[in-house]
């Protein structure tokens, strides 16, 4: 072997090796790149869940709203295109306030209370008919259940269903009053204007008879349902 073809053969074996430490390095970046995917994507979802319970914070819940009102759009446009009419284009959500609940935390300590927190959101979580259906807590002592592709009277027939059960003996000792709402694209623009619609009609239902479920229909509100303990 001449001197030039060996030094011909120990370049070549240099950039071999430089080839194999850049792909080591490449695989290197890719493993890191996908790592730090992972936990982005870990803390997104976890800055989506409230910490007490477990199940979506308000973010959690304008999310899925933002989700949903979007589908509820496109298929009201569908219907609308096709002329026919279905419980597809409809999203009705409720906000389910506990009542009385400041008793749980009486001297601060809000052991009891967290308690029932917890149990209210598992036992919503685990009552409600179809997986679609959102269970979310939407602050302090509300929490929020939405009902994709299903209009308001389909929603407070699922309401009742849970407020029967909230009687049995398995079902967390409280009671709440609820405001049930159907998504109206030219009334709720945004996901904070329907929460507030059904907010003010939880607020309103409060102040006429708690424990019960109300909506607002043709400009009056109506009691549907009551739920839970005798307080």
């Amino acid at each position: 072997m001449t001197q030039e073809q060996e030094s011909e053969g120990k370049s070549i074996a240099d950039l071999v090796k430089k080839i194999q430490e850049l792909a080591t390095s490449l695989e290197f970046s890719k493993g890191r790149e996908e790592n730090l995917e992972g936990q982005v994507d870990h803390y997104k979802a976890l800055s989506t869940l409230d910490e007490q319970t477990g199940i979506p914070n308000y973010r959690g819940i304008c999310d899925f709203l933002k989700r949903t009102m979007k589908a509820a759009n496109r298929d009201a446009y569908k219907q609308r295109e096709s002329d026919e009419s279905d419980s597809r284009a409809a999203l009705t959500i409720a906000l389910l306030d506990l009542n009385d609940f400041g008793q749980y935390n009486k001297g601060g300590d809000h052991i009891e209370g967290d308690k029932i927190l917890r149990h209210f959101a598992e036992f919503v979580s685990g009552n409600l008919l179809r997986p679609l259906d959102f269970v979310g807590r939407f602050g302090g002592d509300e929490f929020f259940v939405g009902f994709p592709y299903t209009p308001i009277e389909g929603a407070h027939i699922n309401l009742d269903r849970l407020g029967k059960l909230m009687k049995g003996p398995n079902a967390p000792k409280v009671s709440y009053t609820g405001g049930v709402v159907q998504y109206d694209p030219d009334k709720h623009e945004t996901p904070e204007e329907l929460l507030a619609d059904a907010s003010g009609t939880c607020m309103k239902g409060n102040k006429l008879e708690p424990g019960k479920v109300y909506s607002v229909i043709n400009g009056r509100i109506q009691a549907y349902s009551s739920n839970g303990t005798d307080q």
